[in-house]
């Protein structure tokens, strides 16, 4: 499958769960408090770094395998079971200490049910990283879309029967065993197995920098959690994890979307000795030229936004969206560093650099979080800059490059991103106050901004354009049929 086939098929499906999950997002917003939210995101945050320990870098380990046989997979099955089992343990038994820690027994149930998924995690893990390999995206929606689907539904109906910040622990659950279940049907020869062990050294070697890249990582994302709570209220992480959803809305739907395909992709054309400098300049294009109109909008127009979605309750998320989006802009320069130094082998190169970002990221969300919420949104702006420097830098090094070559690239993108959305601008600027409507204010500038976008992308000749055109000739061709 080629990659513009393989980005459009996972894209459909992604957009699938976008759905689901925002529309789930929404319904919960108003069942749960900022603080029964901000309990659950708790347990989560700790959860969380379990999670990234479980993966051992397995999930990359089989895309970039060059020689992927039965008994690697095995191996890695093996690896991934024995660490899964061995946290759920851990973790059930901890959960009480976690409570004591934040001074709420509410945490210790969470982290119980939450513990769940370890058992059930294995049979669908490997599967995924399977499909991933052999870029059968559609297989890789169906599962996801599924666990979704069960996930929400479990949630919603627990929440609206009193069940409170549970209800979401429980729909995690619920959503793994559903992702089982998908993995059964698709491809049932890799759910259960018999482990192996005989190639464990070759992918722990692998998967050690990988584990200490991503529990450095976990630790950073959810550094505002852990001490949100220690110095601030639950309340607050309720607010924070919120505006914080508003943004990964874009990055995870679209963004990761386009990630995923691209690293085996890249990969693929690594092992195969061809050249990456052009499809990296053209995906930073693209993803620049998709990610800066959003962000700006989503920026000026939060106010309606996260009114009209989950009410007066939530407004003290609204300018942490706004400083968020700030960084999201700029972190967008720098958009596949991930996926590219990973594709391209470099991993004790990532493994240094994230260590370091993610340690300074940590001292940062620390340092902001005893003054106030807003001054750890606000930390994030000064972490994202420094973030693009560095990788900017290693990755125009690696690809024989120059800051000429990736400044042309982007260039489009600044001009897009004014042309689009200078009307969305004008409008919350001159129609705003307590007299305006806010679902005018959205629906209008909603429109403003899709409209200048398609028109900017061919009056301007953004690299998206012949994207767009190769997409609507394809729809054209199958309807004819």
């Amino acid at each position: 499958m080629s990659i513009r086939s393989s980005l459009l098929s996972f894209s459909a499906q992604r957009y699938i769960g976008f759905v689901i999950n925002f529309a789930t997002v929404i319904f919960i917003a108003r069942l749960l408090t900022p603080e029964e939210i901000g309990v659950f995101s708790l347990g989560v945050g700790i959860v969380a770094i379990a999670h990234k320990f479980r993966d051992m870098g397995i999930t990359s380990f089989i895309i970039q395998h060059r020689a992927f046989d039965k008994t690697v997979f095995q191996s890695a099955y093996g690896v991934m079971l024995t660490i899964c089992w061995s946290i759920a343990l851990i973790l059930f038994l901890s959960a009480s200490l976690f409570a004591d820690l934040y001074d709420d027994k509410r945490l210790e149930t969470v982290i119980h049910i939450l513990a769940g998924n370890f058992l059930v995690l294995p049979f669908g893990a490997i599967t995924l990283s399977i499909l991933q390999r052999e870029m059968q995206f559609f297989k890789v929606g169906l599962m996801n879309v599924s666990s979704q689907v069960v996930g929400s539904a479990v949630s919603i109906i627990l929440a609206l029967n009193g069940y409170s910040y549970a209800s979401l622990a429980w729909g995690s659950l619920a959503g793994m065993l559903a992702t089982v279940v998908a993995a059964l049907l698709v491809r049932p020869g890799t759910v259960f197995m018999w482990p192996s062990y005989k190639k464990v050294r070759e992918v722990i070697n692998f998967g050690g920098p990988v584990t200490a890249v991503n529990l450095a990582g976990e630790a950073s994302y959810q550094a505002p959690e852990y001490f949100l709570g220690f110095f601030q209220t639950f309340a607050s992480i309720g607010f924070y994890s919120r505006a914080r959803g508003q943004i990964e809305m874009f990055s995870v739907y679209v963004l990761q979307t386009i990630s995923a395909v691209l690293f085996p992709y890249i990969a693929e054309k690594v092992r195969n000795g061809q050249e990456v400098r052009s499809t990296f300049m053209f995906v930073i294009s693209c993803m620049t030229g998709l990610s800066w109109p959003f962000y700006i909008a989503l920026a000026v127009m939060a106010f309606p936004i996260m009114r009209i979605l989950f009410g007066p309750t939530w407004d003290e998320a609204i300018p942490l969206v706004q400083i968020m989006a700030a960084a999201a802009f700029v972190q967008i320069l720098s958009p596949i560093h991930n996926s590219y130094l990973m594709a391209t082998g470099n991993v004790k190169t990532f493994a240094k650099v994230e260590l370091f970002l993610h340690t300074l990221n940590i001292v940062i969300i620390y340092l902001a979080a005893q003054h106030s919420l807003t001054a750890v949104a606000l930390s994030r702006i000064p972490f994202t800059l420094v973030l693009v420097m560095i990788y900017l830098h290693i990755q125009i090094k690696l690809l024989d490059a120059s800051w000429g070559e990736y400044i042309k690239a982007v260039f489009p993108s600044v001009k897009l991103a004014i042309f689009s959305t200078l009307p969305t601008v004008l409008l919350m600027t001159f129609y705003h106050g307590p007299d305006a409507n806010i679902v005018v204010q959205f629906v209008v500038g909603s429109a403003f901004l899709a409209l200048f976008w398609l028109v900017g992308v061919f009056v301007i000749k953004h690299p998206l354009h012949l994207e767009l055109l190769k997409v609507w000739t394809s729809v054209r061709q199958k309807m004819a049929r």
